[in-house]
């Protein structure tokens, strides 16, 4: 590397073709990490901000802040002899990413969201007869998803403060730039108090964080529970069959081969998912039977009891950020996220075993702290109370959380029974280290033979024995986050964000810079192409595995989350871009890159305000215009010379 001037005195840097472009992405990668650790850090926040104030103003600028960071400190840290190079990074940034969201995001999500359609044209959940077919399937959004296209729309005026003069031939006069400029930064004003006012999209991004959380949780409780079967898991990273099926049918009471709402109830406090107050168990017993009851008749049947869990489970693999060779392992479900949207999702198996008329917690040896998370002490109220309560009822905290008493042998196997343990299943826990706990008979298949965690009493403790689980500890029992522990959480990831993007903006911009001299390849291109998805990859993707799950709420959602990261754009990036121009003097030399970004976002938007009922055959024109629109960029300045200055 040779040739250059390094960045800061000490970054590398290069001025050739290979050289430069090991370093984009080099530089694209960190900053990408940092872009998602501000993404972590929101996401963190709505587990305990209510919409509002903090969740309307703080996090829609969140989200363009790297694009932010990259088009203003790059450029406003530019000598005046790099200026022109630096701004046309920023103008093709700010193009592609605003691009990108509005053609390969929106399409992508529409594409991988699509169900079939009734006849009236909306969209089934769920349900994909053919997975090829685009002229019958579609996706359907809610009613405030198209307001919220046409906000994205009402900041497009915001383009003509600069543009129109300099179709009238005044393109340095830096009064207008800077006008523009302030106009913009007051325009993220008024879009953050929208959000504050109605702040629909933040209840929802925070209900639908609030429920991936549950669902991670239940799939921990119960990968504890089964734990004296054998691992959920079996080692080649599959579900497990027979153990899930065990577990169903440990809380079939009445062997009728499905599960009722008020054993679904059972099984909620037995596993200590639901915490017993009356709202929050009907709550949870609502979500429960909303996901496994497929056909809507109140009972669960033992396919859809497994498919979803199957689902569940990978599901908390991706978000714990496992490679697809650790996929599944009994670690990675015994794992404990983040934050706890309710006090009993993250209450563990208290020490001790449901053993008539003994004191398990007592008898405990050293070596076998490993059982609380699999057995559940119980309280001095009678089992039977928590499931001969209708649904919804109060359950006293103590039955689920006591870590004291335990039932008398009178009554137990009636109270044990009404819980949703079969009399049949042995309960009694083998207290010799590393010997696998007991099972039900008869003998399921070998996998349910082989201890957890080779050999040894496997549960959350030794979860962390592979380094990947730092939530937990030598057997101890896991406590919730704190409000004041997220936020301080959050604080760092957000602070750490920013930093990282920050320090590295400029780093990157002479990184492809230089690759344009080298390649030479006009700088913009390379930047509309490289820049947006160095900072947003891991958000695109989320994007289109959440549209996946082919639910109207998630696909509302996600395109409500598209509009308004283009209202961004053309607000506080475009505001900050005004300011470059304004501060280096360089003239508006950008009407091609202005007219694409027009008429992508006037297309789109026309699409989302038109109707709540998309079909599929939309996605393939709305994707084509990506490439169209680098190629229409090249003919409005190198074939019609729209801008003589700009070539």
């Amino acid at each position: 590397m040779h040739d250059c001037d390094e960045t800061y005195g000490f970054l590398p840097c290069s001025s050739s073709v290979v050289g430069s472009l090991i370093l984009m992405v080099m530089y694209g990668v960190c900053i990408l990490k940092g872009a998602n650790l501000l993404s972590d850090g929101s996401e963190l926040l709505l587990e305990i901000l209510d919409p509002g104030i903090i969740g309307g103003l703080v996090l829609p600028v969140i989200g363009a802040l790297p694009e932010a960071l990259i088009v203003g400190v790059a450029g406003l840290t530019a000598s005046s002899e790099d200026a022109k190079q630096q701004v046309m990074v920023g103008i093709g940034t700010l193009a592609g990413s605003t691009i990108m969201l509005l053609t390969i995001v929106w399409a992508g999500g529409a594409y991988f969201g699509r169900c079939d359609r009734d006849a009236q044209g909306v969209a089934i959940d769920k349900k994909l007869t053919s997975k090829w077919d685009i002229r019958y399937t579609g996706v359907t959004t809610d009613r405030f998803t198209p307001y919220n296209a046409g906000i994205m729309l009402c900041t497009l005026p915001l383009y003509l403060i600069i543009q129109v003069p300099a179709f009238l031939g005044h393109k340095t006069d830096p009064k207008i730039s800077l006008a523009g400029c302030v106009i913009c930064l007051f325009s993220v004003g008024l879009y953050c108090a929208s959000q504050v006012v109605f702040p629909e999209m933040q209840k929802r991004r925070m209900e639908l964080a609030r429920q991936r959380l549950w669902r991670m949780h239940v799939v921990r409780a119960m990968a504890m529970h089964t734990g004296r079967y054998g691992p959920l898991v079996t080692p080649d990273g599959q579900i497990n069959g027979p153990v899930m099926e065990l577990l169903f049918d440990e809380f079939d009471h009445d062997r009728s081969g499905d599960i009722d709402e008020a054993e679904v109830q059972a099984l909620l406090l037995g596993l200590a998912i639901s915490n017993g107050q009356p709202d929050e168990l009907q709550r949870d017993l609502r979500f429960m039977m909303s996901h496994f009851d497929h056909n809507g008749d109140g009972l669960v049947d033992k396919a859809d009891f497994c498919r979803i869990l199957t689902a569940w489970a990978s599901e908390k693999a991706r978000q714990l950020g496992r490679t697809r060779s650790q996929s599944l392992t009994h670690e990675v479900l015994l794992a404990m996220p983040q934050a706890s949207p309710g006090k009993g999702l993250l209450s563990p198996f208290a020490k001790g075993c449901i053993m008539p008329g003994v004191d398990v917690e007592s008898q405990l040896p050293s070596e076998a702290v490993t059982l609380q998370d699999r057995c559940v002490s119980v309280g001095g109220a009678s089992l039977s109370e928590a499931s001969n309560a209708p649904a919804g009822a109060a359950v006293p905290l103590g039955l689920l959380h006591s870590r004291s008493a335990v039932p008398s042998s009178r009554g137990s196997e009636e109270d044990l029974r009404s819980l949703g343990v079969n009399s049949e299943t042995p309960l009694a826990c083998d207290m010799t280290p590393g010997r696998p706990p007991a099972r039900p008979q008869p003998a399921a298949s070998p996998e349910l033979n082989a201890p957890i965690n080779g050999g040894r009493n496997g549960d959350a403790a030794d979860a962390g024995d592979d380094g990947d689980d730092d939530d937990e500890s030598d057997g101890q029992s896991v406590v919730a986050l704190t409000a004041r522990q997220i936020v301080r959480k959050a604080a760092w990831q957000l602070l750490l964000g920013g930093v990282i993007c920050a320090f590295l903006s400029e780093p990157l911009v002479n990184a492809v810079t230089s690759f344009s001299t080298a390649s030479h390849i006009p700088t913009f291109y390379v930047a509309f192409v490289f820049v947006p998805f160095a900072s947003n990859a891991q958000e695109v993707v989320t994007s289109l595995r959440f549209a996946q799950k082919r639910k109207k709420r998630n696909i509302s959602l996600m395109f409500s989350q598209v509009y308004g990261a283009v209202t961004m754009n053309s607000t506080l990036v475009l505001g900050l871009f005004l300011l470059v121009v304004h501060v280096k003097q360089v003239p508006w030399t950008f009407s091609a890159e202005f007219v694409v970004i027009v008429l992508n976002t006037v297309i789109v938007a026309a699409l989302g305000m038109s109707t709540t009922n998309l079909r599929t055959l939309w996605t393939i024109p709305v994707v084509v215009l990506y490439p169209l629109s680098l190629a229409f960029v090249y003919v409005l300045d190198y074939v019609a010379n729209l801008d003589k200055e700009h070539r």
